[in-house]
């Protein structure tokens, strides 16, 4: 139950203050996926926080633990990094992939 509250909140969140902790890591030079994942990690425990205190008083209370936001963010930022990984991984495996078609076929009519 709450991956299925808790994920929607962490990409929202990601979209709203991972980016900007994202190119200010970037802009000092720390980008990687360490200090991603401890970012993710202080953004998610941040969320589960205000989610406690922001609901205190209402009809309807979410329970998110701060180690299942603290959870949720890492992964978060992990699945962020990951994708933004792939295409550059892609990218490079398909320049190989081409290299090596041209050269192959190079001698080849068409």
């Amino acid at each position: 139950m709450i991956a299925v509250i808790g994920l929607p909140v962490a990409y929202a969140a990601t979209r709203v203050w991972g980016a900007q902790v994202l190119a200010a890591l970037n802009r000092v030079g720390r980008l990687n996926i360490t200090t991603l994942v401890l970012a993710g990690v202080v953004g998610g425990t941040l969320v589960a926080f205000e989610l406690a205190s922001a609901r205190q008083g209402s009809m309807f209370r979410l329970r998110l633990p701060l180690p299942a936001g603290a959870t949720l963010g890492a992964l978060v930022a992990a699945s962020c990094w990951w994708a933004g990984s792939r295409p550059r991984e892609l990218r490079h495996a398909m320049g190989e992939h081409n290299d090596q078609l041209s050269s192959s076929s190079a001698g080849q009519p068409p």
